[in-house]
């Protein structure tokens, strides 16, 4: 199975092993939109070297930490009294079990 990903519109980008078509058909059943207000020639297939910021719980920070004292490069910032980390879409898809994804998920969004 091969994980592609999708800029759904300007706020969620979505990881699918499904084609473009197929994808926008799930997130506008999934999401309660019509093919008016998501279009398939607004869905864009990104490359999986783009990223994304995410924030770093607990777990997370104490890796990241780990990392830096192994002189690994990673690229972090600290917003308020979070860290948060940058990861590709690649390093994401490198970590899932194919057999637990069944269908599309929003990676990110900037809607809450």
């Amino acid at each position: 199975m091969n994980f592609k990903v999708f800029k759904m519109n300007d706020y969620d980008t979505v990881i699918s092993h499904f084609s473009k078509q197929k994808t926008n058909e799930w997130y506008i059943k999934e999401f309660g939109y019509d093919s008016e207000e998501q279009p398939i020639n607004e869905v864009d297939e990104i490359d999986a070297e783009n990223g994304f910021w995410s924030e770093c719980g607990v777990e997370e920070t104490a890796k990241i930490i780990e990392k830096l004292k192994e002189n690994e490069e990673i690229k972090f910032k600290r917003i308020g009294g979070c860290l948060w980390v940058w990861t590709t879409f690649k390093e994401l898809i490198e970590t899932l079990n194919e057999s637990n994804y069944n269908e599309p998920f929003v990676v990110c969004s900037t809607e809450c």
